[in-house]
């Protein structure tokens, strides 16, 4: 078992909760978007912000939305860190994520409205996206799953360890399904060009608003789960997981 299994298994999961016609749209949508070019969008965004925005006028960059947009920063930079190191895997059953984060990234800078709201949407999003991929690389890397027995620093022990890797593909589906509705409210053609104005897709977005809360609301009881089944301080196992990509 790896990662792009437990993406599989959300996208069963999500098969089971979406119609017929969604779930085809949803499987013939391609994309080769990576974590990388989302923080990269990031960077490219804050960039175009601050030529717009200059040091006197009204910014749309608040305090708070630079707090979510920094904390996004955070963790794409460390998924990618991961990524590049090969201790977790960016599966073709996730470039609708990696796809929909990289829009709204764009979205953030472009819309005043939406900033506050789509910052801190994508920045749930985003922490329910690393601390599944940094659980389960420990739970994977922890266990001997054919042995049935635990090897390593945490000790993890082999029920526990199977019941996270059982909790993690409800919290990868509900991501799967964010960003799904997410790339159908602002479609892009095979060249990543939008279809739609701006101004229409955040009318969209706003009509789909409690929907999305939905999710949010979903994915927070979701994580809280998982950090209680886990039962360990998960600064320790980030700062353990960064280690071992430096030494290792």
């Amino acid at each position: 078992m790896d990662i792009p299994d437990l993406w599989e298994q959300a996208k069963s999961l999500l098969r089971e909760d979406i119609d017929t016609s969604d779930w085809q749209l949803f499987t013939s949508f391609q994309s080769d978007a990576s974590p990388k070019e989302v923080l990269d969008s990031i960077k490219k965004g804050q960039d175009r912000a601050q030529d717009r925005y200059k040091p006197h006028s009204v910014t749309i960059m608040s305090k708070k939305f630079e707090f979510h947009v920094g904390r996004i920063m955070k963790k794409m930079r460390t998924i990618c860190t991961m990524v590049d190191s090969g201790m977790v895997y960016a599966p073709e059953s996730a470039s609708i994520v990696w796809s929909a984060f990289r829009t709204l990234t764009r979205v953030i800078f472009q819309d005043q409205e939406l900033c506050e709201l789509v910052s801190s949407m994508l920045d749930l999003m985003s922490e329910v996206v690393f601390v599944c991929d940094v659980h389960a690389h420990r739970v994977l890397r922890a266990v001997d799953w054919r042995k049935q027995r635990p090897v390593g620093e945490f000790q993890t022990a082999p029920d526990t360890g199977r019941k996270i890797l059982e909790k993690i593909p409800f919290l990868y589906k509900i991501v799967l399904k964010f960003s799904f509705e997410t790339t159908k409210l602002f479609p892009r053609d095979h060249e990543g060009n939008p279809k739609t104005k701006i101004t229409r897709a955040v009318k969209a977005f706003f009509g789909k608003t409690d929907e999305l809360s939905g999710l949010l609301d979903e994915a927070k009881s979701q994580l809280a789960q998982l950090h209680q089944m886990a039962d360990i301080d998960f600064k320790i196992v980030v700062e353990d997981t960064v280690k071992r990509q430096i030494w290792t």
